[in-house]
């Protein structure tokens, strides 16, 4: 796990898009899901679920990660 991927985590999380994300951590929204996947493949958990096309929520897991 590295500081970056947190960051970016906890952009999405308040934020809710990688959008919004990407621009607030002047990263690629590529690059953005990335760093998320890797840190999904760390704790062997989704963090994020999808519920529309340009929105997310947390899971449980994810909001775990956040507090």
């Amino acid at each position: 796990m590295e500081w970056q991927q947190l960051v970016g985590f906890y952009h999405l999380a308040k934020l809710g898009s990688f959008t919004g994300a990407a621009r607030a951590t002047y990263r690629t929204q590529s690059a953005l899901s990335q760093q998320v996947k890797a840190l999904e493949q760390e704790f062997q958990c989704r963090l994020v679920e999808r519920i529309s096309p340009r929105r997310l929520r947390l899971t449980v897991a994810g909001e775990w990660l956040l507090e």
